[in-house]
């Protein structure tokens, strides 16, 4: 059997690969979406995206949700991919990624504004195979929201991190926390 390092080491890197071809293929279609919409139908997006921030400023994110529905991606996550936040914000739906991205946006000042926050994939990961995978968002002032609800009022610590994981993907292997351009800032491991 292989050292438990050294495959550790290997699923890393194969999660950072997984994680690389996912923010491609989502920011291709993100590139594309609005040649295919009336552009009508992207103002409308923003004019909701913007009414979000607002609503997140002065009733909080919990109750600027609830008209927000989790519906599992296509082929239970074998096929995959993140919807732009405005868009997010004319279907009223979509899968853990489409809300950890929309409670991101939401929480920025304005349009282009600084992430703030944090994005964590959880990961379950067999051998050197993806299981399973979960995203959640962190609010500056740790509030943690999963599938456009509240799931935990404080995340204090790494340790609340990793509890929260195995609520979320009971057999987690990886936590990868990620930037706004899904880049990797740093994996932690079981």
């Amino acid at each position: 059997m292989a050292d438990k390092a050294v495959v550790a080491a290997e699923q890393e890197i194969i999660l950072r690969g997984l994680i690389a071809v996912w923010k491609r293929v989502s920011k291709t279609i993100a590139a594309n979406l609005p040649e295919k919409l009336p552009p009508a139908v992207k103002a409308k997006g923003l004019k909701n995206l913007e009414a979000l921030r607002l609503a997140v400023s002065t009733m909080g994110l919990v109750n600027a949700l609830d008209d927000y529905d989790y519906v599992q991606d296509p082929l239970g996550g074998k096929l995959d991919y993140v919807t732009v936040p405005w868009y997010t914000t004319i279907i009223k739906k979509g899968d853990c990624d489409d809300s950890a991205w929309l409670c991101a946006e939401a929480h920025k000042e304005k349009a282009g504004g600084p992430f703030v926050g944090a994005i964590y994939d959880i990961v379950e990961m067999s051998g050197l195979q993806w299981k399973a995978g979960h995203l959640i968002y962190v609010a500056p002032y740790g509030t943690a929201y999963s599938n456009f609800k509240k799931v935990k009022t404080l995340l204090a610590d790494e340790d609340d991190l990793r509890t929260l994981a195995k609520k979320c993907v009971n057999g987690w292997t990886h936590i990868a926390h990620l930037n706004d351009d899904f880049k990797v800032l740093r994996v932690l491991t079981r």
